[in-house]
């Protein structure tokens, strides 16, 4: 995220309440679920931290302490909407304004030397 200014973010940095411009040429790659046995030792880690009870009571970090099980059959779900399709045909103003995700798509050639 590049900002100009200061930003006030939710739990999770998922959201913030000020106003944003949403640039389609600027990517992110959420790669948490890229390898599922580092996936799984850091759900082993972050399961094990001390969460509040304010944390415990409005669900946040809900995500980092399922059991292995429940992450294993969430992939799997994901993996199966898996799409082939280019990325330069998604709609990503229209998925970020409606607070939606796309599908599971195979990240660009040109962008897996950066990893």
């Amino acid at each position: 995220m590049l900002a100009s200014v200061p930003l006030t973010w939710t739990a999770g940095f998922h959201e913030c309440e000020e106003p944003a411009t949403l640039d389609t040429a600027l990517w992110m790659f959420h790669l948490k679920y890229a390898d599922q046995t580092h996936l799984l030792q850091r759900l082993g880690v972050t399961r094990n931290l001390q969460w509040s009870a304010r944390a415990r009571s409005l669900k946040h970090g809900v995500s980092h302490r399922v059991p292995d099980r429940s992450m294993v059959n969430f992939l799997r779900k994901f993996q199966a909407t898996r799409s082939e399709t280019s990325l330069a045909d998604l709609d990503l103003a229209s998925l970020v304004e409606s607070g939606g995700e796309s599908n599971l798509h195979r990240i660009p050639d040109r962008f897996l030397k950066a990893f």
